[in-house]
């Protein structure tokens, strides 16, 4: 009820600032990213080089893992160097080609991405972050920002510019915050400096539409085109409300708007789209020391006592002599009605709300409310002596940052209705300075002011190795470098680079030009270095891991651990061996093979090593380092045989060793082995990750595979004759052979009376076994039975005639998928499942 006592304008965000939150954003970088032949190759990239052909040797038939360097060019062994910055990675793929045809027959290539290069770019003007970033070469200017932590409110989304080379290209966000469209301009390049420039040209709208915000104009528009960016009207907008507040000269005027559609706007304005109101047209609210406090009707030229009649009279002990109306007026403020319950009969209009006190609530009972920057806003009792700290302690206190300190502001109700504003220090509040923590009054609004509600005419922004990055105001004698690291609680305490800082200044024209300073000497108090900073400047200070080069060999191959290791000086090829946590049993020490990168515009460079001979061989940075495997090596393939054999187990495979043959080892078939239902079992490629170990715990202690990692083989014909089977199966590594015992019996399941299992017979068909099992039931498909077989393929109905139900099949009924028709009474159910049991029992009696 006191939440009319002020206008409350509420600090509207910036249009699409949200989107660069990074508790939310989905824009970070993606860790994998897929590319295809399209995809442009440059240095840095590694690229994977596959060549096949019979005329090469076997050794010549393996990977290349190669890396652009930085002249554009790979070498490729014998077809030599080739250049492929700028070109597709399916452009380079045909060149290979033509080169390899030319030294071989039928040669077939294969190209892929291994690690994409790095880019560097800078993101400067009004975010958040400026600074020099490291992104991959998809990127787009969505990353960047997000990288700089978003945009400033200052900024402008409509007017981004990429500085390329002698190029610059203008982006417009809003076509892709409001559209969804992505350009191909947004991509990054090696060396692009993002550029957000201030926004000069900007609106606010508020109101009843579906996206409040501050929208950036390019070109003269009406209200009406404000409102279709800002999703359009709310159903509870009142159309016939709409104002705009307009900045002139020297004030600030309100003009109500009728025609939305032919009404042009001007930068800064605010428009106001108005709410049906939320109170009633025909009610008015009466609360406190009354029998029934609530929402009443009222008619017009209604007076209080016939409300208060409404509302059951008053209750003991009212305070008489004063109760008061709260009226809103024409001027948007609240206006107080005092009166005297037994004298007094005033006349009510919509909307008011009547306070009826308790004798015992005379002088105790006031409220103020607390808006802004606090924990919990709202309204809250006053206390005698209640002063501004009290009301802030209440709130739960002031929020941790973006807090401005050097003011809040009091709106106070004088008798004749105006709002007053008392201007406070609340930093100085906060110190305990007595004469600003001044006695709060009834209904009194304390707001507490962010950095983005209130228009500092200085502020200088620091980020970094600081301990608070953030925007300072910059006063006339306190706006140097060491001032503003200052404001920032100073410095990192570990990590900070002292040999330079920069300042990035913009121009009047828009441009940025950054200044460097040494920061260790600004901290000796070196006057010249400790330079004084301008509006808008941003202060960046680095860390060490920012500006040295991250320097690193790779080592790739028959290593138990492959991948990108710390260089350090003095490096040799031993010592990465063991941070690659040593050589595998399949290694050959004496072909090492490492690509080094050269700087005379060579190229690459190949050098041979024998490890036996050269343990202590110096590596430098960025060596490629390949540990070949030794020629014919094997690796060792096991497999699982189990079941009705003599000797099951675990056994190890040689090349193209067949079933039958790993049968013949294991023994040969038991007496009661039942071959034709062999279970075959096969690891699909993702079982193929799985470790040795792993596998031979799987195979050893009987573990099944994860269905995803297996795949039943079947159809494998077995040759009673010869006592083997038919097909020439080559076993692999994993694969799983189960021999199963002689069956005698059919499994019937499914929608049958007696699912189970049925003693085997050579003289029974299909519906023998079926009828066995107490015959179908109401629910059964009597179109869709079929029969999986000991070897597991599967049989239809439609096969009846030639089907042959052997030992081991199993018979499934399935069930009706179409409602089944009412069920007969229970007696004829019970009676006819009764005959049903009989015969089957019967049945089985003869089959015995």
């Amino acid at each position: 009820m006191f939440q009319k006592l002020y206008l409350n304008q509420k600090n509207i965000p910036l249009f699409g600032e949200n989107i660069f939150n990074q508790e939310n954003s989905n824009l970070s970088l993606p860790t994998e990213v897929s590319v295809d032949g399209n995809y442009i190759l440059s240095s840095g990239d590694q690229i994977q080089v596959n060549l096949y052909s019979d005329m090469l040797s076997e050794e010549s038939q393996k990977s290349f893992n190669i890396l652009v360097n930085q002249t554009g060019t790979i070498f490729l062994g014998g077809l030599g160097t080739i250049n492929v910055r700028g070109k597709k990675i399916k452009q380079v793929k045909e060149k290979i080609m033509i080169l390899g045809q030319k030294k071989y027959k039928d040669i077939k290539i294969d190209i892929s991405l291994l690690k994409m290069r790095s880019i560097k770019i800078f993101v400067l003007g009004e975010v958040k972050s400026p600074g020099s970033y490291i992104l991959n070469p998809l990127s787009n200017i969505l990353n960047s920002l997000y990288l700089a932590k978003g945009i400033t409110s200052n900024s402008s989304l409509r007017n981004i510019k990429i500085v390329r080379m002698n190029e610059t290209i203008t982006i417009d966000l809003y076509k892709y915050l409001l559209e969804g469209k992505k350009e191909k301009s947004y991509i990054l390049q090696e060396g692009d400096t993002v550029f957000v420039p201030v926004n000069n040209k900007k609106v606010t709208i508020t109101g009843a539409v579906v996206r409040p915000a501050t929208y950036e104009i390019k070109e003269e528009t009406v209200i009406k085109d404000i409102i279709k960016l800002a999703g359009g009207i709310k159903k509870i907008a009142r159309q016939k409300n709409v104002k705009i507040k307009r900045i002139t000269d020297d004030s600030m005027k309100i003009l109500d708007i009728s025609d939305i559609k032919n009404t042009k706007i001007k930068n800064g304005d605010i428009i106001q789209i108005g709410e049906l109101e939320k109170k009633y047209d025909n009610g008015v609210y009466i609360v406190g020391n009354v029998m029934r406090t609530g929402l009443y009707e009222i008619k017009g030229g209604e007076k209080f006592q016939n409300v208060l009649e409404k509302a059951g009279g008053l209750k003991a002990e009212t305070y008489l002599e004063n109760a008061n109306i709260l009226r809103q007026t024409e001027k948007t403020v609240l206006e107080k009605i005092d009166f005297n319950l037994e004298k007094d009969n005033p006349e009510l209009l919509p909307g008011d709300t009547i306070y009826i006190y308790n004798l015992k609530d005379i002088g105790k009972i006031k409220y103020a409310r607390i808006e802004g920057m606090v924990e919990k806003p709202g309204m809250y009792k006053l206390y005698k002596n209640t002063k501004i700290s009290d009301l802030i302690f209440q709130a739960k206190g002031i929020k941790k940052k973006n807090v401005y300190l050097k003011r809040a502001d009091i709106y106070r109700i004088k008798s004749d209705g105006k709002i007053k504003v008392i201007k406070i220090n609340l930093e100085e509040v906060l110190n305990g300075n007595k004469k600003e923590n001044i006695r709060l009054e009834e209904y009194d609004l304390l707001k507490i002011y962010s950095y983005d509600d209130v228009e500092t005419k200085d502020y200088g922004q620091i980020v970094g190795a600081v301990r608070e990055p953030g925007n300072y105001p910059l006063q006339e004698n306190n706006r140097k470098v060491s001032d503003l690291i200052f404001q920032a609680k100073g410095l990192e305490e570990k990590g900070v680079y002292l040999k330079r800082a920069d300042i990035y200044r913009v121009s009047d024209d828009g441009g940025i030009t950054i200044i460097n300073v040494n920061l260790g000497e600004v901290l000796k108090g070196n006057k010249k270095e400790d330079i004084k900073l301008k509006k808008y400047d941003t202060l960046k200070i680095y860390r060490y891991n920012e500006i040295t080069e991250k320097k690193e060999v790779n080592i790739y191959g028959e290593v138990r651990q492959p991948g990108n290791y710390k260089y350090y000086d003095n490096m040799t090829i031993n010592d990465l061996v063991f941070h690659a946590k040593g050589l595998k049993r399949s290694s050959d020490k004496a072909k090492i093979e490492i690509i080094r990168n050269t700087i005379n515009g060579e190229g690459q460079k190949q050098i041979d090593v024998d490890l036996n001979k050269e343990p202590n061989f110096i590596l430098k940075e960025y060596d490629q380092v390949f540990v070949r495997n030794l020629p014919n090596w094997e690796i060792e393939k096991i497999v699982c045989i189990k079941g009705e054999v003599n000797y099951p187990g675990m056994y190890s495979i040689f090349k193209n060793e067949t079933l039958n043959q790993i049968i013949k080892r294991a023994g040969g078939f038991k007496k009661k082995a039942f071959p034709k239902g062999i279970i075959f079992t096969r690891l699909e490629k993702t079982g193929e990750n799985l470790t040795k170990e792993e596998k031979v715990k799987i195979l050893k202690e009987g573990f099944l595979m994860p269905e995803e990692m297996q795949i039943r083989v079947n159809n494998i014909i077995y040759n009673e004759q010869k006592n083997k089977y038919n097909q020439k199966i080559i076993l692999e590594d994993g694969d799983c052979i189960e021999i199963p015992k002689i069956l005698s019996s059919v499994k019937v399941k499914g929608e049958v009376y007696l699912p189970g299992i049925i003693v085997y017979d050579k003289k029974m068909k299909l519906r023998d076994y079926i009828n066995a099992a107490g015959g179908l039931n109401e629910n059964a498909n009597n179109e869709k039975i079929y029969v999986i077989k000991y070897n597991g393929k599967v049989q239809t109905k439609k096969m009846f005639k030639s089907i042959k139900i052997e030992t081991g099949d199993t018979i499934v009924i399935p069930k009706n998928e179409i409602e089944t028709k009412k069920l007969k009474t229970k007696l004829f159910d019970m009676l006819d499942t009764f005959i049903k049991v009989i015969t089957a029992y019967k049945l089985a009696e003869t089959t015995f």
